[in-house]
């Protein structure tokens, strides 16, 4: 009789034991479930053709994942450091975001490197040449500055008049120029690319100011402005 009370009493706390073990178990698969699919938040990365969206942590720069095609992923509300990057001729994009909802994140629009940007300008330098110099008839300036920006569709020129010269440099190494008091201002001027086509947009002037031109980008102005500084 004792024997098949201890059996029993065995028997149950086995079974007790293994409903433990089960309620743990569903416990454990509730909060992974609940942190996957509640807490963390799905995010869309669709990176453009020939590009990279990476993904990292803000704080320890540890990667997490990188998508050459439309990749779906659950982080942990927080910030984090998406990184874009294309062929050669592109520079690499970095930003913070902000993931505290689910979101897609997308290439932007990437910025050829200065190396190409200088290559255009070698090829496109005489056309673009010809319609600023068009645009200013009669003109007693030069280029001295110039440079392509973003997909090579801006264009910034420093103008100098033509008999400029360098105050710092001593007088006995070059010859004095007609307007010896540089009476004529040094100019700035802005140009863009659509259709194929050049035009002028902004100048010449000696100094641009972002909120006269809103439909220029600001970090155009801004370069613009330190031509020849």
């Amino acid at each position: 009789m004792n024997h098949l009370i201890n059996y029993i009493k065995n028997k149950s706390k086995v079974k007790l034991i293994s409903l433990l073990m089960l309620l743990i178990v569903l416990i454990a698969a509730v909060v992974v479930l609940w942190d996957y699919f509640i807490i963390q938040k799905e995010v869309t990365l669709s990176p453009s053709p020939n590009t990279v969206i990476a993904v990292s942590y803000s704080k320890t720069n540890q990667p997490i994942t990188k998508a050459t095609s439309t990749e779906k992923i659950h982080l942990q509300p927080g910030t984090y450091t998406v990184r874009f990057t294309g062929t050669r001729d592109y520079q690499e994009e970095s930003e913070s975001v902000v993931v505290d909802k689910s979101i897609t994140i997308k290439t932007p629009t990437l910025n050829y490197t200065d190396a190409k940007l200088s290559q255009l300008l070698a090829t496109e330098g005489s056309i673009v040449h010809s319609v600023l110099m068009a645009a200013i008839p009669n003109t007693v300036y030069k280029i001295n500055n110039e440079k392509l920006f973003e997909t090579g569709n801006w264009y910034c020129a420093q103008l100098i008049p033509n008999d400029w010269y360098d105050p710092t440099v001593p007088s006995d190494y070059i010859p004095r120029p007609i307007n010896v008091n540089n009476t004529l201002d040094m100019l700035k001027v802005i140009m863009k690319k659509g259709n194929d086509t050049w035009k002028p947009v902004a100048g010449p002037s000696i100094v641009f100011y972002v909120g006269d031109y809103p439909n220029i980008p600001p970090d155009i102005i801004r370069a613009a402005n330190k031509l020849g500084f």
